[in-house]
């Protein structure tokens, strides 16, 4: 739950981020204690993430040839190379 400036709670809309360890995403955002994990392999997971830090900080190492590494937010799913 977010709070706003007025005290009112809701719930932030949340992205897709990936994590190797189960312990810190690569974008860097907190890991709540009751996040779910959805385990995806290394070659799927560019489909999974909707988080561009994710996947730009991933993609050097993890990144599938056979795809365009995301520009921006608006990139995703990411696309198969023509």
């Amino acid at each position: 739950m977010q709070r706003w400036s007025d005290g009112v709670e809701y719930d932030k809309p949340s992205k897709r981020h990936i994590t190797l360890n189960g312990e810190v995403t690569h974008c860097g955002t907190a890991i709540p204690d009751d996040a779910t994990f959805k385990p995806v392999t290394l070659e799927r997971w560019p489909m999974y993430t909707d988080c561009y830090n994710c996947a730009y900080r991933l993609w050097p190492d993890y990144g599938p040839a056979d795809y365009i590494r995301p520009k921006n937010s608006a990139d995703f799913p990411p696309r198969r190379i023509c």
